[in-house]
């Protein structure tokens, strides 16, 4: 009783009898920020299972931040101060670590519980790897300075050789949480939590050349490039090759310079009416969006007199077309050159990403006063790109036929597309070099170029050889008088493709085509066992060829052999393997072979390197060959790979393949006696969109599910009921 007086007496002084006394006077009222201007310490939080979102480096950005508060008691005192520090080390918005200063004992130096919050014990993770004895590693901390009543307490580092000497912490960028408790004698607790955010607030230090001095071109214009400038670029976080560089010409803007489509802008352009001393910025940005500039200067002269005055350029509009439907090309580079009576002679190299296109899809070339009047020009467009864009076996097959005088091409430009060696004839040389580029043999044509560009207004004297004489793949331009030049025009040949499938300018979308399928017995490999596994056509037909790009582990597996089958026409050609891992089959013949689903058309000798289910191990999806068929009467189907599942019970049910797919999918079974089967599909709020139940006989069997069971893009989910077993998933649809 007598202890219980002291205690309501005490109580009585600080003014109200169940007040809590503890108070901190420095708690954030909302979010803070810890602005790190530091060099990146690559001794800490440096392992591979850190991983920097901004630069993907596997060493986390990391800043000093000091947190600390100030705790008062103005009753009883014995002031007790412990703090639990929230971390999001993974970077996802959410903290999944946390560290109690009531457990630091129980940490190993160096290390944070990776993942102990909402609950568990976590994972030790390194963040001190710097060269020291492990009593000299960073561990976490409590300082705490003051008496009973008044206290600073600190979220510090400390090592366990120097328990007294305390350090910042220097902590990973993103957002954090802290929450600190002060308790007093009395067991009154006030709490203290908020957010910090450790971010990059340092700008990339940039430094320019004391200035240049150019003369202008006799296209009376000048391109320079902020590397031009550039002595040297870099920052306290971001490596030097991931910083963004632009350039402007002084006070034409604000902010780091860019294009109208966000690009940064890369070059500035001077012309006869910029003569004399011109100031530039340039500039850099850093992966966190800062952002500096330094500022020097060009002289731009005109020691040649090439400057003549206004309304002397031209402007010209080129503009390249696909041959087979006039759809616009892009991505076009090329060169004009030039000749004047009073200048040198001209040349100006054009790039696509940095020319202009008028409504039309034609590039304007000269659009900034560079090409002089009254000259003579040669005018070549170029375009080198995206190799397999529009090539594929439906294609061999028709050149294969117009050389064996099946079925001609009929079409000039198909012809000098079919002319892969650029030898001005057509010839079984060119199919092996158009399969070595789909097999992967080759990367580009090695004696020509992706795209043949024709001036639109050259007749064929021989529409039937376009070879009799030569094509113009230029244009000539001579004494050119007007001052802007329209219908500068081109047909575009997709090298390879003679059946115009090309998508100009871009990668080819997939297409909604009828699926057809490769089945092959799934089964599990064991580790140094080498097995035969034959590959099926899953239903009956007829096919002119085919082609199939396999992508697996060769850590997994390994591809000892492909053997020959129930195809006509396989030879060495038929399969290629660029690199490891990767294995291309391009077959095709003139005449359609007969698909029986119980003959293999060819097997795979694989050998196991590792325990593995073969339906994990070889993957068609993702291979750069595009997987399609072509059928005996010239139809493309995409070709999708399933595996007959191993048998399970009743019945063994696989999964729908392609997935993700573009149109329909298959899915294979295996039954071991005649049952009923249904197959429904759903959307992702569990309604029905598509039901079909159909009678299967014993044995390997498969459900076609059609493109119109999915009436868009999305998720779905596929169920398979067979008997009292089912089978369900989701399928992706593009």
């Amino acid at each position: 009783m007598k202890y219980l007086l002291y205690i309501l007496a005490g109580m009585a002084l600080c003014g109200r009898l169940n007040a809590q006394c503890p108070a901190i006077s420095n708690c954030p009222t909302g979010p803070a920020e810890a602005c790190d201007l530091t060099p990146n310490d690559a001794t800490l939080w440096n392992e591979t299972y850190w991983l920097d979102p901004v630069t993907s480096i596997h060493d986390l950005a990391d800043g000093p931040v000091d947190l600390s508060i100030n705790a008062a008691d103005t009753c009883v005192g014995g002031l007790q101060i412990r703090f639990e520090l929230f971390l999001d080390l993974d970077n996802n918005g959410a903290q999944e670590t946390v560290i109690d200063s009531d457990s630091l004992a129980t940490l190993a130096s160096g290390t944070v519980p990776f993942g102990n919050y909402p609950g568990g014990s976590g994972t030790a993770r390194t963040f001190d790897e710097r060269p020291v004895t492990a009593g000299e590693k960073y561990r976490f901390a409590l300082e705490e300075t003051g008496d009973g009543s008044n206290k600073t307490a600190r979220l510090r580092w400390n090592t366990t050789g120097t328990p007294g000497t305390y350090s910042i912490p220097q902590l990973p960028y993103g957002t954090h949480k802290i929450k600190w408790y002060a308790k007093n004698g009395l067991q009154d607790q006030v709490v203290c939590e908020f957010v910090f955010t450790v971010k990059d607030c340092k700008e990339p230090t940039v430094v320019c050349l004391n200035g240049l001095s150019v003369n202008i071109m006799p296209t009376t214009m000048i391109q320079l490039w902020a590397s031009d400038f550039l002595q040297y670029m870099e920052d306290n976080h971001t490596p030097t090759p991931q910083l963004l560089m632009g350039i402007r010409k002084s006070g034409t803007g604000t902010g780091f310079p860019v294009n109208p489509d966000g690009t940064p802008q890369l070059s500035v352009i001077y012309n006869c009416n910029e003569l004399g001393t011109q100031l530039v910025e340039v500039w850099s940005k850093d992966a966190s969006g800062n952002a500096d500039y330094c500022e020097t200067y060009v002289i731009v002269q005109d020691n040649m007199g090439v400057c003549p005055g206004n309304g002397t350029t031209v402007e010209m509009h080129l503009c390249v077309n696909l041959w087979c439907n006039g759809a616009p090309v892009t991505g076009i580079n090329g060169d004009l050159n030039g000749s004047h009576p009073a200048l040198p002679p001209f040349n100006l190299l054009f790039k696509a990403d940095t020319m202009a296109y008028d409504a039309n899809g034609c590039l304007l070339i000269g659009s900034s006063g560079a090409i002089p009047l009254l000259s003579n020009y040669t005018l070549t467009p170029t375009k080198d790109d995206d190799q397999l864009n529009g090539v594929s076996v439906s294609d061999l097959i028709r050149i294969n036929k117009h050389i064996l005088g099946l079925e001609p091409l009929g079409s000039p430009f198909a012809m000098i597309a079919a002319d892969a060696n650029n030898s001005r004839s057509i010839t079984t040389f060119d199919i092996l070099e158009h399969r070595k580029l789909l097999t992967g043999v080759y990367e580009e044509y090695p004696n020509n170029t992706s795209w043949r560009f024709v001036d639109a207004d050259f007749v064929f004297v021989n529409p039937n050889n376009p070879f009799q004489i030569v094509f113009p793949e230029t244009k000539q331009l001579a004494n050119i008088t007007d001052t802007v030049l329209f219908g500068l025009q081109f047909w575009g040949i997709k090298t390879g493709d003679v059946d115009c499938s090309a998508v100009p300018g871009v990668a080819p979308a997939p297409e909604d085509r009828v699926v057809s399928a490769l089945t092959l017995p799934d089964r599990a490999l064991q580790a140094g066992e080498t097995v035969d596994v034959p590959v099926y056509a899953a239903d009956a037909g007829a096919w002119l060829g085919f082609q199939l790009g396999l992508l697996y582990d060769p850590e997994q597996i390994e591809v000892l052999d492909v053997l020959t089958g129930a195809l006509p026409s396989w030879d060495d050609n038929t399969v290629g393997r660029p690199t490891p891992g990767v294995l291309n089959i391009v077959w095709f013949d003139a005449q359609p072979a007969t698909l029986v689903p119980d003959q293999p058309l060819f097997t795979l000798r694989l050998h196991a390197r590792s325990a593995v289910h073969l339906s994990e191990a070889l993957n068609a999806t993702r291979a750069r060959l595009h997987a399609e068929a072509v059928t005996a009467g010239s139809k493309t189907r995409n070709l999708a790979l399933t595996f007959t599942p191993a048998l399970t019970g009743t019945a063994g049910i696989g999964r729908p393949m392609p997935n993700p797919t573009t149109a329909g999918a298959i899915l294979p079974l295996q039954l071991a006696e005649a049952a009923d089967v249904q197959t429904s599909i759903l959307d992702i709020s569990g309604r029905l969109l598509w039901r079909q139940e159909v009678r299967k006989e014993a044995g390997a069997q498969q459900l076609t599910i059609p493109a119109e069971a999915f009436p868009g893009t999305g998720v779905y989910f596929w169920q398979v009921q067979v008997g009292a077993q089912r089978s369900e998933g989701k399928l992706v649809k593009f």
